[in-house]
């Protein structure tokens, strides 16, 4: 027996007037075109961005896309050298700039979970998830949300670990962009936060990418280091000064 659809009317039952049936069919109809797409999730990571927050941020709006809910990368500032280098290689337009978000804007953060990182509004924002590999910061949302928080060098490599425990295999510049950030916040595994985990995982990203890991890590560095040369360390300390001063 074929189920019954909703813009089928519904069947007359004693006492109940033909036309306030008609009614109540008209009634579903409207609300079922009006309730319109689902509203988009900006995913974002913190002020002052580097590469893993930029770069987390494209690749986590891929994940989200891959699994059905509408999302769209944002950053909070402007691009350093080296992930301008990043996104240049990979030909990857950079996110437009976010200033703020209204009460109840869906939203998932990256690279971060400290308030004072993010945008203002974000007590009224509904968010919808955090990934991160940073410690706990305070940060308090209206309702439950998802949150994937991991001891590696960088959420990169957990947005890659969620990648293979979900069997999806990142395009290559999807995957480019996971390696970048490996590379910068492992300083090409130069940290003491490096894991194995994090080798394993940027040597398999190297080959669904197809770019040289060695060499353009080495380019990465490079793009960084053109920086403080241009602006002088003076720029270079004061911008990480500012990511400390807010992580305090």
């Amino acid at each position: 027996m074929r189920a019954p659809t909703r813009s089928a009317l519904p069947a007359a039952r004693p006492g109940l007037p033909k036309l306030l049936l008609i009614a109540l069919h008209l009634l579903l109809s409207a609300a079922t075109e009006c309730s319109g797409p689902p509203t988009r999730v900006s995913v974002f990571g913190h002020k002052i961005p580097d590469t893993d927050a930029i770069c987390s941020a494209m690749a986590y709006a891929w994940e989200l896309e891959s699994r059905g809910i509408p999302a769209s990368a944002f950053r909070l500032g402007e691009l350093n050298r080296e992930t301008e280098y990043v996104l240049r290689t990979l030909n990857l337009e950079t996110p437009p700039l976010l200033e703020s978000v209204s009460a109840g804007d869906p939203v998932a953060v990256v690279d971060t979970n400290n308030p004072k990182e993010l945008p203002d509004g974000m007590d009224r924002a509904v968010v919808h998830s955090i990934v991160d590999h940073h410690k706990l910061s305070g940060l308090i949302t209206r309702e439950p949300l998802e949150v994937d928080m991991r001891a590696l060098c960088s959420t990169g490599s957990i947005l890659y670990a969620r990648a293979k425990a979900a069997g999806r295999t990142p395009p290559p510049h999807v995957a480019g962009l996971m390696l970048s950030c490996i590379l910068s916040d492992s300083l090409v595994f130069r940290s003491p936060t490096t894991t194995a985990l994090d080798r394993q995982f940027a040597e398999e990203l190297a080959l669904i990418s197809g770019l040289e890991m060695q060499k353009h890590g080495d380019a990465m560095l490079d793009a960084k280091a053109t920086e403080i040369c241009t602006h002088g360390w003076r720029a270079a300390c004061t911008r990480m000064h500012a990511r400390t001063h807010a992580r305090a």
